[in-house]
């Protein structure tokens, strides 16, 4: 997601929540955007961050196939992607 901004001239970068806790998130200013993906919603490592996102007032964007998830209710914008049921293999 981060590389596709960049192809069209805005400015992105990833950051890996795990290394996000170990210093990363400094480089986040309340003028970007956190775009935090994960199915269930509750992944520790993004949960653990977002009490310093508020804090530092950077908008949240969540997506979830959780809806009550902490992650959505914490979200500025949240998007559901839930499926229904899981593909057969």
């Amino acid at each position: 997601m981060a590389a596709t901004f960049a192809s069209t001239g805005t400015p992105s970068f990833f950051v890996h929540p795990g290394e996000a806790a170990h210093g990363d998130l400094g480089m986040v200013t309340p003028q970007d955007v956190v775009i935090a993906i994960s199915n269930s919603g509750e992944s520790s490592e993004i949960t653990a961050l977002i009490p310093v996102l508020k804090r530092l007032h950077v908008p949240l964007i969540c997506i979830t196939g959780r809806p009550e998830s902490s992650m959505a209710r914490a979200a500025d914008v949240h998007l559901c992607v839930k499926v229904a049921k899981k593909p057969v293999r």
